[in-house]
């Protein structure tokens, strides 16, 4: 990638390659979060489908489905806290 070795010019201030890539994957690592975050409103979103599924139409997968529903929005909170912490 020649074009970020070489310094931007911003009036009379040069700007650092360095300082391109650190704001890149700073606004890589916010979306991330944001993604993360809007993910785990559709798991939430996805349990209350669950439950009113289960009020209208009882079946034998009611039970594991429920189960399923919620280990999806622990695994959706997992990647959140890890997209926080560890990005």
């Amino acid at each position: 990638m020649w074009l970020l070795q070489l310094p931007l010019i911003l009036g009379d201030q040069t700007v650092s390659p360095e300082f391109v890539s650190d704001l890149f994957f700073n606004f890589l690592k916010v979306l991330f979060i944001l993604v993360g975050i809007l993910y785990t409103v559709f798991a939430i979103v996805v349990i209350r489908q669950i439950h009113t599924m289960q009020r209208t139409l009882v079946t034998s997968l009611s039970g594991s489905l429920k189960v399923v529903g919620y280990v999806h929005v622990g695994l959706a909170i997992l990647a959140v806290i890890f997209f926080v912490t560890i990005i």
